[in-house]
């Protein structure tokens, strides 16, 4: 399997469940044709909405460590703490790889590496907070996953 097929492995289910919601509350979508690939000079812009609900699996994820570590010192469940950082990391790769991806058509299509990083430099200073937010928490975590792996 190749990394782009574990990355649409994992970014697949979102779109799945977004689909169902849909179903769900019958929402009509009229049939339109989208561009495809860069049209004209500019340079796109990049939605952050094409990224948002991953970046919400990611905080969401954080946000129940944090949770956690404030009211408990130590139970059965710390262990726990370790999966719900490893979704958090697993979907902040996500969210790297379309930054990557992205960085990478725009310098096929020719855009200059100042031009590129400059429009892109919200969403890479977004996906830079986030890594840190998951760095923040798997500090202080580290402690109850350790003692939860070794007892």
């Amino acid at each position: 399997m190749s990394w782009r097929g574990v990355a649409l492995h994992l970014a697949r289910w979102v779109v799945v469940l977004n689909a169902f919601v849909q179903v769900l509350l019958q929402v009509k979508k009229p049939y339109m044709i989208t561009v495809k690939g860069m049209a004209g000079t500019s340079t796109p812009k990049f939605r952050m909405a094409e990224v948002a609900p991953y970046v919400l699996l990611v905080l969401g994820s954080l946000t129940v460590c944090w949770i956690y570590l404030a009211r408990n010192q130590s139970s059965a469940t710390q262990g726990m703490l370790f999966f719900a950082l490893e979704e958090a990391l697993l979907f902040w790769i996500l969210i790297a790889v379309v930054l990557l991806q992205e960085m990478r058509a725009l310098r096929s299509a020719g855009v200059g590496w100042a031009k590129t990083l400059r429009a892109r430099l919200s969403p890479v200073a977004a996906a830079v907070a986030l890594v840190l937010l998951v760095v923040g928490t798997a500090v202080p975590a580290f402690g109850p996953i350790w003692q939860a792996v070794t007892s």
